[in-house]
């Protein structure tokens, strides 16, 4: 009996194993293509949000197709000149496979108020006309608004436009703060510093397993590192993406 037990066994070993290398092969690693056809003509201003910055980009899975609808602005990046921004997207396919597309569009700074130019010709305020010394009053107080904003506002906002461009499925991700200063050699718990996230169909719970988190931060090495915080629900919805800078100081 055990000589007929042994060859059995062996089969079904070898089977089994057939099976893990099919499963393997079988399963689905590439991620979505972006294409992005933006007019040349088209430039950037503050005010643009999610839709229209991806009203001219598409992802396209080799499996599960058109997953559009998947897409995200992940940031939005001045150049060192400030004459152009870089714009950053993702898209994820329904097996969770990211992938990230990023192109440059020139900054319009007559727009919106960003940069206002006197007249030519105009001396100083005393010498302007009424208009004219409106524009110059807004110019500054944009100024001194942008001079006060700081990194956390600036995250939020950058949070809030993400989350404005997402589909009414996928989750809402929040952080507590996004700048945060550890002690060397101190504790640091990564996901403590999740303040609350929310989905049209499953729970915090649920969720909460299911957080993902990109980077890493070496507590007994001072320096700056940054996390990548977001969430995948059970249907494959991707979540806005929510970034910390941790700083460990001595």
């Amino acid at each position: 009996m055990k000589k007929v037990l042994l060859p059995i066994s062996l089969i079904i070993l070898v089977f089994l194993g057939v099976f893990a290398g099919w499963l393997l092969m079988a399963k689905d690693r590439e991620g979505p293509v972006i294409e992005v056809d933006m007019p040349s003509a088209q430039t950037w201003h503050s005010d643009m949000d999610g839709d229209e910055l991806l009203e001219h980009v598409t992802a396209t899975d080799e499996r599960d197709g058109d997953v559009t609808d998947s897409l995200i602005v992940e940031s939005v990046k001045s150049s060192d000149t400030e004459d152009y921004v870089t714009i950053t997207v993702a898209a994820m396919d329904h097996s969770h496979n990211v992938t990230k597309s990023s192109w440059e569009m020139k900054r319009d700074t007559s727009a919106n108020g960003e940069t206002v130019q006197p007249a030519e010709g105009a001396g100083d305020g005393a010498d302007l006309g009424q208009e004219d010394a409106g524009l110059q009053e807004g110019g500054e107080e944009t100024a001194e608004e942008t001079e006060n904003s700081d990194p956390e506002e600036q995250a939020v906002a950058a949070r809030e436009a993400q989350i404005a461009a997402l589909s009414d499925e996928a989750p809402r991700f929040y952080l507590k703060q996004h700048q945060v200063t550890v002690e060397k050699n101190g504790e640091f718990d990564r996901l403590s510093w999740v303040e609350e996230i929310s989905d049209d169909a499953d729970d915090r719970n649920s969720l909460f397993r299911n957080i993902q988190v990109e980077g890493e931060v070496d507590v007994s090495a001072e320096g700056t590192y940054e996390l990548t915080y977001f969430v995948v629900d059970s249907d494959g919805n991707r979540s806005n993406e929510e970034v910390m800078t941790v700083t460990v100081t001595a």
